[in-house]
């Protein structure tokens, strides 16, 4: 999981400096795989269609979202991006999660979304001058489904 962690929050590395996203993508995904076939190789014998399939659709997911992230960062910066998408993949599992799997929400987590929601407006206020074009906008709602949908699974 450190491993994986780690490989999320370095993959916009590549993408900023120019270097082929693909490659970037596919190592970053594909060496907490190998970590978790070594560690975790007791565990294959277990596996069912089911689970594979599962396991293929959250992939789908997880690689749209990366490879959407990609292109965004080609086209705006990464500090106009990061944020508002957090904030609206936020709300959205939040949401997903009252309206298909009837969770609630303690009052302390509550503060904690909308301080999250008050402190990406109270930037992008600020920001005023960042202009999204229309392929941004489009990556930008890829993403979030992307994002809502390996989560969802």
């Amino acid at each position: 999981m450190i491993c994986f962690g780690t490989g999320g929050a370095l993959h916009r590395f590549p993408a900023i400096h120019g270097h082929n996203r693909f490659v970037a993508s596919f190592w970053s995904v594909f060496l907490a795989f190998l970590l978790s076939v070594v560690f975790f190789f007791h565990s294959l014998a277990t596996t069912t269609r089911q689970l594979l399939a599962i396991s293929a659709l959250w992939g789908l997911f997880f690689a749209t979202t990366r490879y959407t992230y990609y292109e965004i960062f080609r086209h705006t910066e990464t500090n106009a991006i990061v944020p508002l998408t957090s904030v609206i993949q936020l709300v959205l599992s939040v949401a997903t999660g009252f309206i298909l799997f009837g969770d609630s929400v303690s009052n302390w987590q509550m503060l904690g979304i909308f301080f999250a929601i008050a402190c990406t407006l109270l930037f992008f206020s600020r920001q005023s001058g960042i202009k999204y074009t229309q392929v941004v906008i489009w990556l930008i709602s890829l993403v979030t489904v992307s994002s809502l949908g390996y989560k969802i699974v």
